[in-house]
């Protein structure tokens, strides 16, 4: 490797020689990370000797199969990938890329790494660095030598245990540097680099203030949020509290539904007895409503005084009811001059671009340590006073300078501002900003100083110019045009490397790594960017009516008995001896008679093939001891038969486990994707889990769950999914719901949704059909004989010994509810109606009845809680938000209608009923100027009808009421040629 250090710049060549040792051709995986802030300048391949292909950039595209000899592109944040084809037999392979960063100003020192450790062996080893500053010194921890002004460094069978770091220490350091192109014709590019110590020094007087920090958590606690998330969360916040000093102001508040604070304290130091009542609140609260993160931000805004503070949001990073772009959040933030800091933590991996970007730092983080050291260390950078909103004017004559603004940055960091200068150089830079809430202007005198490092300079303005669109949220066409003109790899484009044959107009990349890529939300009409991303979209569940069968409780028992909580007990006798020792299955009988209180009144073996009289004594005790089952409904003791099968052991333990079950998890990720095709079936991720679970590479909570997610992206088809959750089911109960919680996030089409309700019993299953049956029995043979109070107790009597036989049937619970109401015990109701707030899994009309209840048991919070749910499962479904806006409305929140009708008007901009809708609530809640306005508007942009004999009926209603002038109304009905159709409006 070959680094030279120019001023602030380092620019790095890093050569790789690969061997392949087999006697066949055979593709090659590559994988690097670039230091932060890296940008790619060029990549080139060798698979002959001494032969170098540099590539091209180009548009990419998912392909089976690559006809070119490799491709180059970007996996995530710093992260890029190659695929080389077809490598020579016994043959050396290189890769070589140049790529830049700027090195900040920090203690008179800039500091270089290259990361090397934790990296792989290698044979031979070379580094040269130069550093081509005047009277510059350099210091590194390695042991070199130096030869021709450079710095060399050579080893052999190498294996790093660290990264490679080298401080510089220039003549001149934390002062301004104007870096300008040589000869640069009629427009000059530049980088310009102001180490804000400097400025601190001049607009403080002296160094970082200390400030008391002031921090407003918002943590999202809603129905999106999937179980694994809200342990995360709980975990790492259970421990934060304990650790958060008194020095530290604190406000949390939670999103659920609506955005409500943890205690009545505010933005308050943090004391035993806070801290005692944190910790309670947040393990009581389950995940449920919807995600207002507009509204949160406004809170937040408002209580941090003069901006001097951070809004940390811990979360998903999916707001589903009000602003829901990056523009409409930022204004809520822009309510404080200066603005606090905001930062979110998402919880997860990187996908598609977040749409909390633009408003400040994002970071990712899968696990609890993770999110705890995240935290704590933005906390402690809070401690000192931060620049923020800074902005440089260079004068007119500058143009495309980038970054247009810097939101927030340290003392001790340094901006880094690229542009144009047509002709004349700008002579000063004019600093404003705030500092310590106070804001600041500075005019600092620049002088140029001349480099010949012109391809590098541009390619940084394109990455940072790139920074800025994505940010913006700017689409494909925009980037792709920046990055192919500048041969940048962006997500949308990599490079492409052909030595002969075949040379396609797209970078060709396999589908199992096109589909990981995360890429900017792919709007669905190109002309209408306002409109949600047709990739966020899902469907709310249908209503469906459950199956009218036959039912019997004994089979019933049969399923029961082999549910994953009952059968494990049985399968440890039997699995205990298979272990060490081959076994050859078989098949035990019993016969249960199960009493009218659910308890086990017989259990009697009644044939085994298997002979070990240890094991048959083992399932025999297990049985006894296992958890009783339901009551009969019906009252009267149940007699069935049931056998248990157990499967060949085959194979003994101990096995050997893969290469693979040793390597990073990344690794066996890569692996997996490969592994499973795109579109696969539910078989074929089953086989792919025994095989890795054989190989000892799913044996923690963290492997299997990213097998499963792998898994559930490849397989396209939903039918496929919930065939997989049933092939899984014996693997236990987390990993049902994690697939059970994928399938329901992801419902994409009507059909889907029907599907997922049949298949999951959503409506109730064969035991609601059953349950109708028995309870229409019940009534024609006893309830008509009753009165009134005497049938409303029978039914809930009833409704209460079927849901027994299983408590998660959400239609059977919300008959409970409704029953217990008319029966008079509101007390019953508000329990169940509690336990489905935080489900997930119930369709929009039961979740609509849920809300409807609470209404009737005077229970409103309860009730926008539980309505607002629908559409955070399913933020962008039309048909969802027009339900909620009619619940709102129904029950006289007419503000809350009116954003959702208006929500619903963005999704539908071409339609004119949620117009329609908005007007006649502007009518209802007596705003009649606005109503009759909207209807206006409406028909003088398109003819519909409705809306027209509408306008007509409600002008007629309005006519003779004292407020409203009569020549206005009058006025009205010419202006809109009401006269003209009279007789059918009639």
């Amino acid at each position: 490797m070959s680094v030279k250090i120019r001023h602030r710049t380092a620019i790095t060549e890093v050569e790789q020689i690969f061997f392949n040792p087999a006697s066949s051709q055979r593709d090659g995986d590559y994988r690097v990370k670039l230091p932060a802030g890296a940008v790619m300048l060029d990549v080139a391949v060798s698979k002959r000797a001494d032969q170098w292909m540099t590539g091209s950039a180009k548009p990419i595209a998912p392909a089976e199969t690559l006809v070119t000899d490799g491709s180059f592109f970007q996996i995530g944040e710093g992260e890029f990938g190659a695929l080389i084809t077809a490598l020579p037999p016994a043959a050396e392979i290189g890769v070589r890329m140049t790529y830049a960063q700027t090195l900040s100003d920090v203690g008179g020192r800039r500091l270089y790494r290259y990361p090397m450790s934790g990296g792989t062996r290698a044979g031979d080893f070379e580094l040269n660095l130069r550093v081509l500053d005047a009277n510059a010194r350099l210091r590194s921890g390695w042991d070199g030598s130096w030869e021709r002004l450079q710095f060399v460094v050579r080893k052999s069978d190498f294996l790093p245990l660290s990264d490679f770091v080298a401080e510089v220490f220039p003549a001149k350091a934390d002062e301004p540097l104007f870096e300008v192109e040589k000869d640069p014709g009629d427009r000059a590019s530049f980088l310009l680099s102001i180490p804000l110590q400097n400025v601190l020094r001049q607009v403080s007087g002296g160094g970082a203030r200390a400030t008391e920090p002031a921090v407003v958590f918002l943590l999202d606690m809603s129905a999106s949020m999937d179980s694994s998330k809200i342990q995360v969360l709980k975990t790492a916040f259970a421990s934060l509290f304990e650790k958060l000093g008194d020095k530290t102001r604190v406000a949390v508040f939670v999103l659920r539904g609506d955005v409500t604070p943890l205690d009545a304290e505010g933005l308050a130091p943090m004391h035993e007895k806070r801290r005692k009542n944190f910790l309670e609140a947040i393990s009581r609260l389950n995940p449920a409503g919807a995600t207002d993160l507009g509204l949160a931000i406004e809170k937040a805004t408002v209580l941090i005084p003069n901006g001097e503070g951070m809004i940390l949001y811990v979360g998903d990073g999916q707001p589903s009811r009000g602003p829901m772009i990056s523009a409409q959040l930022a204004s809520r933030l822009a309510m404080s001059s200066p603005a606090p800091l905001f930062t979110s933590i998402i919880l997860g991996r990187p996908g598609q671009r977040n749409i909390l970007e633009p408003l400040g730092r994002t970071w990712f983080v899968e696990e609890v340590g993770e999110l705890s050291s995240r935290v704590i260390g933005l906390l402690q950078e809070l401690e000192s006073a931060a620049f923020k909103d800074i902005k440089v004017n260079l004068g007119p004559k500058v143009s495309r300078l980038t970054p247009a603004r810097t939101p927030t940055a340290a003392p001790t960091d340094t901006l880094f501002l690229y542009g144009f200068s047509e002709k004349e150089l700008p002579k000063s830079a004019l600093i404003t900003g705030f500092y310590a809430t106070r804001p600041f202007s500075l005019e600092i005198p620049l002088s140029p100083t001349v480099t010949s490092d012109v391809s590098v300079l541009r390619k940084l303005w394109a990455a940072s110019r790139l920074k800025d669109l994505i940010a913006r949220g700017s689409g494909f066409e925009a980037i792709a045009q920046l990055a192919l003109e500048h041969q940048m790899i962006t997500p949308y484009t990599g490079y492409s490397f052909v030595y002969s044959g075949q040379n396609p107009d797209n970078t060709q990349i396999p589908s199992s790594i096109y589909q990981e890529i995360p890429r900017l939300p792919e709007y669905e009409f190109a002309g209408l960017r306002n409109l949600p991303p047709s990739s966020v979209s899902g469907l709310s569940l249908p209503d469906l009516a459950p199956p009218v069968q036959d039912f019997s409780i004994e089979t019933y028992y049969r399923i029961l008995l082999a549910n994953d909580d009952r059968r494990e007990a049985v399968d440890q006798c039997y699995q205990r001896k298979a272990v060490f020792a081959p076994m050859a299955g078989g098949v035990v009988t019993f016969e249960f008679t199960v009493d009218i209180d659910g308890r086990w009144k017989k259990i009697e073996r009644k044939s085994a093939t298997i002979t070990d009289a240890g094991i048959l004594a083992c399932i025999e005790r297990a049985l006894r001891l296992a958890p009783p089952l339901p009551a009969p409904p019906m009252g009267q003791p149940v007699t069935f038969t049931h056998a248990f099968s157990f499967a060949s052991s085959g194979q003994v333990l101990p096995q050997e486990c893969s290469a693979l079950s040793r390597a990073y998890i990344e690794d066996r990720k890569r692996a997996w994707r490969q592994k499973m095709p795109l579109g696969g079936s539910a078989y074929q991720a089953e086989n792919l889990w025994k095989s890795a679970e054989a190989a000892c590479e799913l044996e923690s909570w963290t492997d299997r769950r990213a097998f499963l997610e792998i898994m559930m992206q490849k397989m396209t088809d939903v039918r496929q999914k919930l065939a997989f959750a049933l092939l899984l089911a014996p693997e236990g109960t987390a990993v049902s719901m994690f697939i059970r919680e994928h399938i329901l996030r992801n419902v994409k089409t009507p059909d889907e949704a029907r599907w997922v309700v049949q298949h999951l019993s959503l409506h109730g299953g064969q035991l609601f059909g059953a349950f109708l049956v028995e309870l229409d029995r019940w009534y024609e043979k006893d309830g008509k004989k009753l009165t009134p109070e005497a049938v409303s107790t029978g039914v809930l009597e009833i409704a209460q010994k079927w849901q027994r036989l299983d408590p998660n049937n959400a239609a059977l619970t919300l008959f409970v509810m409704q029953a217990a109401i008319r029966a008079g015990l509101p007390d019953i109701a508000l329990r169940w109606g509690s336990e489905l707030l935080s489900r997930n899994d119930l369709t929009a009309g039961q979740r609509e009845q849920v809300a409807e209840l609470f209404m009737t048991m005077k229970q409103p919070i309860l009730a926008q809680l539980a309505i607002s749910t629908s559409v955070e499962m399913a933020p962008h479904d039309p048909w969802t938000r027009k339900r909620l806006g009619d619940f709102y409305r129904r029950h006289g929140l007419h503000e809350d209608a009116s954003a959702e009708y208006a929500f619903l008007a963005w999704l539908l901009p071409q339609a004119p009923e949620p117009q329609v809708l908005i007007a006649e609530t502007f009518l209802t809640r007596g705003n009649w100027e606005l109503g009759l306005q909207t209807y206006e508007h409406l028909l003088q942009k398109q003819s519909f009808t409705v809306a027209r004999h509408l306008f007509a009926l409600r002008l007629a209603q309005l006519s003779g009421r004292p407020e409203i002038p009569p020549a206005q109304l009058r006025a009205r009905v010419r202006r809109n040629g009401l006269l003209d159709d009279t007789g059918s409006v009639l």
